[in-house]
């Protein structure tokens, strides 16, 4: 059609006359200019108004079907599902639906609306190159409005996924992972490689832009036909003003080729900016609309100013290119700035860039680690965490690691078989096994003569339950790692260990393996491994097959074993089928020395046993039972050799009505007994439920006829109060002596807010029983071992003047993780702790270091040279004994009269 239309008294200046075509049902819009006073015609070429939908095809062959909001369609290329690629949203609102365009850079595009909403009006301009493999599109956002607008321009993906297929996934994005975030400038989308759909490609925004996507989202599911992808731009358009969102998607038959296109449209090269008049570059926001022609962050007018080359994206030559220098204050043209070190962090320009770290700021993370130190040992310089982690082991923090100028990924930098921890704390926790899972527990340990520590525990790190074992060195380095020492297919659990004095290791344990449940021991030999920090093969240290010593086929739990200075191996354990508390000794190759006896029967009689042996080869026992009263701890003395009684059962607690439970026992040197327990007794005077208490006894003062003991005439010290009075509940207590007169406790206070006792808390007592101190070790241990009702409050040991607590850490998650505490490591044995013998230059692996007979702790405590042989033989204090016998017989060197009893 044609024809003439004349319109009258039109205002001068910028006009669109809109034409509806009734065909296509649409409206043309036509801008036009109008002097003022002038006539002006203007001929309205319909072939420059095509009809929506139209498709375009690209350089690559590639079909792009625009739909009547400018989105894309779904083709026989399957790469948008339906009508869903590439939709616009403004402030919420879908683009309108239009059914004409106008035709765009002769005929490779075409334009779409206006569409209006409150103040603004919206245009799609979309471009397909025939020498490109992209459509473009510009977002043009004009603010007809007296007021500036805040808009939200959004832009909306669905990518072809058919129902209950694998989803369409992210490839890649701009900040080189699959996770689409705000900070990504392009993202790749992708079903398989090379066929299927094509690699789809979305880039939105450019380096040093005005605007930055706030919102960046990629969601699929098996479920649904399509995975959705969005971004969106939050921008502010003056009165009056305009302003542009510039963006691009690209069809690839590859991956590969999908990332060139990115880097293609990324910096602007090629057709990407063609058509676009000046005004058109200067109003998009999101993009610097220069192209980059060697894509080095640089544009082109940029590379003018620095001098650079726009064709080499290095220009000299340091490994770093243009545009990250001048981002970063560096000097494009200067070759040696890239090894320079702007902020001292141990990190070069070169290395900071390829870290992404920043070169002006030492801690880009501030978590207290250097750039350089946590790149150069492998961890996260743009995230805060690693600060806190042990990455070795060794009971040092990186942070405490970088501090003190170690190694964080070797537990012993200087290689003197102390790890590092040991070196620069007075306690230092190290983790036993790995975080395994929630089967983890029973843990126990001993010590043997030369310092090291032997622990025993359940583990079900191979889908059973097993015994496994483990040799730690008292410098904290494993000599024997994770050793299964079981492996029958039915259960194994709650395990005992004791050392003998050739440093054989007895092992018990509670084991479903034929009828009922039995107690099983067997000996290893570790002097038979080569110790080289890996597990041992069983059947090299095994010194004795898996052997029942509990009567067959009943059910037996929970025992305790105990070896005499005579190789006496004995063993105690609890019988469900008459609630007795059961008794057997052995020899050292297994053999029964004293059959199985049976000392107390009756309701639950077996709960909360202890043993252990004095210097005399006798057998102290300890366990709870029922009085007419309530639960009381009972106590018998044992010969160790004939297996008779030499204390029957007797009543250690006060039969008062209150319960006590949960014994734990320890003799001396001198034969005297501490006895540690959980008492209800507080809670009649207002305080706690449960605390614990300390008894003193001892047992030869009593008849040894095989009768009870008269506990007044055995007590040396009566029922003490030893936890703090606090009202908060603490029970499952251990005891052990040091070497220094101290005594060492450890119990669970109950954490109301996890309705559990998980506190778990090493205390130091001086000999007159004052607190010396009280340490929380963790607050989230675990005192019940996994299976039956178990209470692990064996978990002290001490040699010396050093603590070693064993115990399992449970997280969140119930997951659980067995751990060692040295509290006060003295690695040597001379009474002089590791961090003091750095201090005293001494050598912590050898305690005597001038070889003169007095341990070097000695000698520091009472301020002779550790260094100078000869002092041994000199008697300070002229009471006619030198300094050699002075340590002999624990006397003071220095006093003439130690015990002041004019002797």
């Amino acid at each position: 059609t044609s024809g003439r239309f004349l319109f009258q008294d039109i205002p001068s200046g910028e006009a669109k006359l809109r034409y509806y075509d009734t065909t296509y049902s649409g409206y043309v819009y036509m801008p036009v200019t109008i002097p003022e006073g002038e006539t002006v015609t203007s001929d309205l070429n319909l072939a420059e108004y095509p009809p929506l939908p139209m498709e375009l095809t690209d350089g690559n062959g590639f079909k792009w079907a625009i739909q009547k909001k400018g989105e894309i369609g779904g083709n026989d290329e399957s790469a948008f599902y339906s009508s869903g690629g590439l939709s616009c949203y403004i402030s919420g609102s879908a683009f309108s639906s239009f059914n004409i365009g106008h035709e765009e850079y002769a005929g490779r595009g075409i334009s779409i609306g206006p569409f209006t909403t409150r103040s603004l009006e919206i245009t799609r301009k979309i471009y397909v190159p025939d020498d490109g493999a992209f459509v473009r599109y510009l977002e043009i956002i004009e603010n007809k409005g007296d007021t500036d607008a805040s808009v939200e321009v959004r832009i909306a993906s669905s990518l072809d996924d058919p129902v209950y297929s694998d989803t369409v996934g992210i490839v890649q994005t701009s900040t080189g992972d699959d996770i689409f975030t705000p900070e990504d400038k392009y993202i790749i989308n992708d079903d398989e490689d090379g066929s299927g759909r094509p690699a789809v490609l979305h880039v939105f925004s450019g380096e040093n832009a005005l605007s930055f996507p706030t919102m960046a989202e990629y969601t699929g599911s098996y479920y649904q036909s399509y995975d959705y992808l969005q971004y969106a731009f939050d921008i502010t358009v003056p009165a009056g003003e305009r302003a542009i969102i510039m963006h691009f998607a690209s069809k690839n038959t590859t991956r590969g080729d999908a990332l060139a296109s990115a880097r293609h449209l990324y910096c602007l090269q090629g057709s990407a900016l063609n058509g676009l008049s000046e005004d058109e570059k200067a109003d998009i926001v999101n993009f610097v609309a220069v192209t980059d022609s060697d894509c080095d962050g640089l544009n082109d007018e940029e590379e003018v100013v620095y001098n650079t080359d726009p064709n080499n994206p290095d220009t000299d030559g340091d490994g770093i290119i243009d545009g990250v220098e001048v981002d970063n204050g560096l000097n494009p043209t200067d070759k040696d700035d890239a090894e320079r070190d702007l902020d001292s962090d141990g990190l070069s320009n070169a290395g900071e860039i390829a870290a992404g770290t920043d070169m002006n700021n030492p801690d880009t993370d501030s978590d207290g680690l250097l750039d350089g130190f946590e790149v150069g040992n492998g961890f996260d310089p743009l995230a805060q965490g690693d600060e806190l982690l042990d990455s070795d082991n060794d009971g040092l923090t990186n942070l405490e690691e970088q501090s003190n100028g170690l190694n964080p990924l070797n537990s012993d930098t200087d290689n003197d078989g102390i790890i590092d921890g040991l070196e620069i704390k007075d306690e230092v926790t190290i983790r036993v096994t790995p975080h395994t899972g929630r089967y983890t527990g029973d843990v126990v340990s001993a010590e043997d003569s030369q310092n090291n520590i032997h622990l025993v525990w359940t583990d079900r790190r191979n889908g059973n339950n097993d015994i496994y074992y483990k040799m730690i060195t008292s410098g904290g380095k494993a000599l024997i790692d994770d050793t299964q020492i079981t492996t029958d297919t039915n259960s194994q659990y709650h395990p005992s260990i004791a050392l003998d004095s050739t440093g054989k290791v007895h092992i018990v344990w509670a084991d479903e393996r034929g009828d009922g449940t039995n107690i099983y021991y067997t000996i290893l030999d570790p002097s038979l491994d080569d110790r080289d920090g890996s597990p041992a093969s069983v059947s090299t240290i095994a010194l004795l097959g898996d052997t029942i010593v509990s009567t067959e086929g009943r059910w037996s739990f929970e025992p305790e074993v105990a070896v005499d200075g005579m190789e006496r191996v004995h063993v105690i354990w609890g019988d469900d089928d008459d609630g007795g508390l059961h008794y057997v000794s052995l020899n050292n190759d297994g053999s029964v020395r004293i059959s199985e006896q049976v000392f107390n029967t009756g309701y639950y009689s077996y709960y909360g046993r202890d043993i252990a042996v004095d210097t005399l080869g006798n057998v102290h026992v300890l366990w709870q039972s029922y009085t007419e009263n309530s639960s009381e701890i009972y106590y018998r003395m044992i010969n160790g050799d004939t297996g008779d009684t030499l204390i029957d059962n007797t009543v250690i607690s006060s039969d008062d009505g209150y319960d006590s439970s949960e014994p734990a026992l320890y003799v001396t040197e001198s034969n005297k007994i501490f006895i540690v327990f959980t008492d209800e007794k507080q809670e009649a005077v207002g305080g706690a439920r449960e605390e614990t208490f300390l008894i003193e006894i001892d047992p030869y003062l009593a008849n040894l006829d095989g009768n009870p003991a008269d506990p007044s005439i055995i007590t040396v010290l009566p029922e003490t109060l030893l936890t703090p009075d606090d009202g908060i509940r603490s029970a499952f207590p251990d005891v052990k002596l040091l070497a220094n007169g101290n005594i060492a406790v450890t119990y669970f206070d109950y954490d109301s807010s996890k309705y559990k006792y998980n506190k778990f808390h090493f205390m130091l007592l001086n000999s007159d029983l004052s607190v010396d101190s009280n340490t929380l070790i963790s607050e989230n241990a675990s005192y019940y071992s996994y299976y039956y009702t178990r209470t692990l409050q064996h978990v002290l040991n001490v040699k010396g003047i050093s603590s070693y607590l064993s115990w399992t850490e449970e997280d969140e998650d119930r997951n659980k993780t067995i751990c060692l505490r040295f509290i006060n490591p003295d690695s040597d044995g001379d009474l002089l702790s590791n961090v003091d013998e750095r201090t005293a230059g001494t050598d912590p692996d050898d305690p005597d270091s001038d070889d003169d007979g007095l341990l070097d702790g000695f000698e520091v405590k009472y301020g002779f040279n550790p260094f100078q042989a000869g002092e041994e033989t000199e008697d300070p204090d002229g009471d006619l004994l030198n300094n050699l016998g002075e340590q002999s017989a624990g006397t003071d060197p220095l006093k003439a009269d130690t015990d002041d009893d004019g002797l």
